[in-house]
């Protein structure tokens, strides 16, 4: 009992050592000291006109079962994580909307044991997003004006 009480008080000590350590170079150095904004501000984006527009965006969710794996050992060459359970994809459901129109919603759910949802989103995305992009261009319409002064500008 006296020996898991040295233990005991050695490890506090560390760790008050390591705690002081980290404070000296938390707290006393510019680089990397944390500033927090003063309570009650807020912070918002003001330069919109350095946003960039985005003509088209997917929106998806994938569904996936949990399954558990056959052991728990981390495998140290990968990762320290214990993984228990792996999840599999089982169907997913995405949608484009492009220039402000949303596309028809796409819902799959996996039909046969080891097929690869994964692929077939990916697939069918590429499918769905070829099918935006060559859809019919229509012609610009401008005024007269406007015509005139892409003329000069060119």
């Amino acid at each position: 009992m006296a020996q898991l009480r040295f233990v005991i008080d050695v490890l506090i000590i560390l760790n008050k050592k390591a705690l002081e350590k980290h404070e000296e170079n938390c707290q006393n150095h510019e680089a990397i000291r944390i500033v927090l904004p003063k309570k009650d501000t807020i912070l918002e984006f003001k330069n919109h006109k350095h946003s960039m527009r985005v003509p088209i965006v997917v929106y998806a969710d994938f569904e996936s079962f949990k399954k558990p794996t056959d052991s728990c050992q981390p495998d140290p060459d990968r990762s320290i994580t214990k993984a228990y359970q792996k999840h599999e994809p089982s169907g997913f459901y995405f949608y484009i909307v492009c220039d402000g129109k949303k596309s028809r919603p796409v819902l799959y759910t996996k039909q046969i044991e080891g097929e690869n949802v994964a692929e077939i989103f990916v697939k069918m995305l590429r499918g769905e997003v070829d099918q935006v992009w060559s859809s019919e261009v229509k012609e610009m319409i401008l005024t007269e004006e406007e015509k005139t002064n892409f003329e000069k500008a060119a």
